[in-house]
């Protein structure tokens, strides 16, 4: 019986790595989906691995102090200095109008 809208996904089947944890106050748990692979994997490995990757989420968003380059610093001076320039451009013409 098939209903309008829906397909069913035949003969399809993906290795997932399920981590629940009791810490979190917000997730109750994680899927991760294996790559389809020929090779095996032992389970200490598999284990780094998402370890691995839920480390990296965690200080995905975080900035780091990055420092700015010298050309960032660059152009932010130059658009200081042409913000100024044309704030001091409008009080002149101002100053000329209004006299």
């Amino acid at each position: 019986m098939k209903r309008e809208g829906v397909d069913k996904i035949k003969g399809c089947q993906k290795k997932v790595v399920l981590i629940r944890s009791a810490k979190s106050p917000i997730f109750e748990e994680a899927y991760l989906i294996m790559r389809e692979h020929e090779e095996s994997y032992e389970e200490a490995d598999i284990v780094r691995e998402a370890d691995r990757i839920l480390s990296a989420c965690r200080t995905e968003g975080k900035r780091k102090g990055r420092s700015i380059s010298k050309r960032e610093f660059f152009f932010f001076l130059a658009g200081l200095l042409s913000a100024g320039l044309v704030f001091g451009l409008m009080l002149g013409f101002a100053a000329i109008v209004h006299f």
